[in-house]
């Protein structure tokens, strides 16, 4: 029984851990202030918005090179996520985006 106990603990603490990354601002990430700009203007605020796109969705973005693609890819691989990420499964909504 102690067994179950300390997965279920590590569990619910990866899931805090990972709903704080979602939360994350991404002001916070050392990006260029340009790219910065340009998730701003796209509505972009937090890590868990970034990572719930597509990949293929954010190459659509006015103005973002292959350059900015690269350090968003290498930010979120650093993170242990990926793009296209199902943030519905960690219990993620609305309230956490930015208004």
């Amino acid at each position: 029984k102690k067994k179950k106990n300390k997965k279920k603990k590590k569990k619910k603490k990866k899931e805090i851990n990972t709903l704080q990354l979602f939360k994350t601002k991404m002001t916070q990430f050392i990006l260029p202030h340009r790219l910065i700009n340009l998730l701003t203007i796209q509505g972009i605020y937090t890590l868990g918005e970034l990572v719930s796109l597509q990949e293929s969705e954010i190459m659509k973005f006015r103005n973002l090179g292959l350059k900015s693609m690269k350090l968003l890819k290498k930010l979120i691989k650093s993170k242990g996520l990926c793009f296209g990420y199902d943030i519905e499964k960690h219990n993620y909504t609305a309230n956490f985006k930015m208004q």
